[in-house]
């Protein structure tokens, strides 16, 4: 598992906005209830905040992700455990 690397950073940042924006949109509203917890764990820790709830948080957003067409394949990326944490970042405007 690779995730929250400079190098997935990196690939992140290629990824178009045009192909980013409507999963961050879905993100920053399904996230909403949730986001208090969230501001909290990243300000404690902003680079392993999401290590703890990578398994459970992790896996829910990446499953919501895939539900709504946004997978791997239309991120162009071999796998959203490679992007779902700086997805979740930009969407809750935490960097």
């Amino acid at each position: 598992m690779i995730v929250a690397t400079a190098m997935t950073l990196e690939a992140y940042t290629a990824i178009p906005t045009e192909i980013r924006n409507p999963a961050l949109s879905l993100l920053a509203s399904l996230l909403e209830p949730v986001s208090p917890e969230i501001r909290a764990d990243y300000a404690k820790d902003p680079i392993n905040w999401w290590k703890h709830g990578h398994f459970h948080f992790g896996l829910a957003v990446r499953n919501q992700l895939r539900r709504k067409g946004y997978d791997a394949d239309y991120f162009g990326v071999s796998n959203l455990d490679d992007i779902y944490v700086f997805l979740v970042e930009e969407a809750l405007k935490l960097r």
